[in-house]
C-alpha cells in the first residue's frame, strides 16, 4: 500500500522507502559472512522493537512467530509444525527475538592452500594420515556440535512428551476412579430410598393391622358388654343375686349391672395394655437385634478397608509420585479400600439417620 506523500511547504516530498538492512541494525541484528535472510519482503510493521528474521536454512525453534493467514501464531501450538526443521526461502514470514547465531566456520581456507599447492607443482599428491583427520575434523566439527544439539533437544522433547503422558493417564485414572466412586454413591443412595421406602410401607402395613385388631377387639367388647348387661338386667329385674361364691372361701358381695360392666371395661383395658406392652417389647427386640446387625456390619467393613489401607498398594501420592508405580493392583486396591469404607459411611448412614426416622412413631 502506497503511502501519502508528506507537504513541505509548497511541495511534496517522497517518503524514505524501508531497508531492512537498516531496519535490523537498529536492534542490533547485523548479517554475518555467508548468512541471508529467509525473505526480503519484510515490512517495518511485521518487524518490531527486538525482532528479526529467520535466517536462510536456520532451524525453527519453540516459541518462534509465524505468520498464517489470521495472524501472527507461535511454532509448536499446531500438531502439524516442522520444529527443528529447516527454513527455506519459500516459508512463510517467521520471526523470533533470538540473537543472531555466529556465521558458521569452514575450513575452505585450508583446503584451498592444499589445491593450489597441488596444481602449482604439478605432482601427484596424497594426503598424509594427519592432513586428512585435520580436514576431517575441520568439516565435520560443526555438523556434530549441530547433531548433539538436536540430540539433546530431542531427548528434552521425548522426556517432556513421557511426562505429558504419565500426567495424562494419571488424570484419567483418577477421573474414572471418581466417576465409579459417584455411580457408587448413586447407587447406595437409591438402595437406602427403596429401603426406606420399603420399612415405611411395613411400618404403615403393621399400624393398619393394629388398628384392625384394635377395632375388632372394641367390637367384641361390646357384643360382649351388651349381652353381658342384658343377661344382668333380666337377673336383676328377677331380684336374683349375681354373685358367684369360691369353693371354700366366704361369697363375695353380688354385682350390679353397672358395677360387672365397670368390671368389664377395667378388664378390657387392662388386656389392651398388656398387648401394647407386649408389641412394644417385641419391637424392641427387633429394632435391637437390627441395630446390632447394622453395626457389626459396618464395623467390619471400616476394619477391613483400614487393613487394606496398611499395604503399599494403597499409599497416598506421594509414595506413588516417589516410586513412579501405579499399576493394577494398585488400582484395584484402592477401589477395594474405597467400597469398603463406602459400604461402613452408608451402613452408620442408615444406622444414624434413616432408622430414627422409619421408628420414630407419627401421629
Amino acid at each position: 500500500m502506497n503511502e501519502p506523500l508528506k507537504k513541505h511547504g509548497d511541495k511534496f516530498a517522497t517518503p524514505v522507502p524501508f531497508d531492512l538492512t537498516t531496519h535490523l541494525a537498529k536492534s542490533g541484528f547485523a548479517l554475518g559472512k555467508g548468512q541471508l535472510w529467509h525473505r526480503d519482503d519484510f515490512t517495518e510493521e511485521m518487524l518490531l522493537p527486538g525482532m528479526r528474521p529467520l535466517l536462510l536454512r536456520e532451524r525453527f525453534m519453540y516459541g518462534d512467530q509465524i505468520w498464517r493467514k489470521v495472524g501472527w501464531a507461535k511454532m509448536g501450538d499446531e500438531s502439524d509444525d516442522s520444529v527443528g526443521s529447516l527454513v527455506q526461502a519459500t516459508h512463510y514470514h517467521t520471526r523470533t527475538t533470538r540473537p543472531l547465531p555466529p556465521a558458521p566456520a569452514t575450513a575452505k581456507k585450508s583446503l584451498q592452500n592444499i589445491v593450489q599447492g597441488i596444481v602449482s607443482e604439478r605432482i601427484r599428491f596424497t594426503l598424509d594420515a594427519d592432513t586428512l583427520d585435520a580436514v576431517v575434523e575441520a568439516i565435520t566439527a560443526p555438523l556434530k556440535a549441530e547433531i548433539e544439539r538436536l540430540k539433546e533437544q530431542i531427548n528434552q522433547h521425548q522426556a517432556d512428551v513421557r511426562v505429558q503422558a504419565s500426567n495424562s493417564r494419571y488424570w484419567q485414572d483418577k477421573f474414572n476412579a471418581q466417576s465409579k466412586l459417584l455411580d457408587a454413591a448413586k447407587n447406595d443412595h437409591a438402595h437406602e430410598h427403596e429401603l426406606r421406602g420399603e420399612a415405611l410401607k411395613r411400618a404403615e402395613s403393621a399400624e393398619s393391622r393394629v388398628t384392625e385388631l384394635e377395632a375388632s377387639l372394641e367390637a367384641e367388647t361390646a357384643v360382649r358388654t351388651g349381652t353381658i348387661g342384658a343377661m344382668l338386667a333380666v337377673l336383676d329385674e328377677a331380684e336374683v343375686e349375681t354373685h358367684h361364691p369360691d369353693v371354700g372361701a366366704p361369697a363375695r358381695k353380688p354385682f350390679m349391672p353397672h358395677e360387672r360392666v365397670a368390671c368389664l371395661v377395667n378388664e378390657r383395658d387392662t388386656l389392651r395394655a398388656q398387648l401394647a406392652t407386649a408389641q412394644d417389647d417385641e419391637r424392641k427386640k427387633c429394632v435391637d437385634l437390627l441395630h446390632k446387625e447394622i453395626k457389626a456390619y459396618a464395623d467390619n467393613q471400616y476394619c477391613a478397608g483400614c487393613d487394606m489401607t496398611k499395604g503399599t498398594e494403597c499409599l497416598g501420592w506421594e509414595y506413588k509420585a516417589l516410586n513412579g508405580k501405579f499399576g493394577k493392583p494398585e488400582f484395584k486396591a484402592h477401589k477395594e479400600a474405597s467400597e469398603l469404607f463406602g459400604n461402613h459411611y452408608g451402613a452408620m448412614h442408615i444406622l444414624n439417620k434413616i432408622l430414627p426416622v422409619i421408628l420414630t412413631p407419627h401421629e
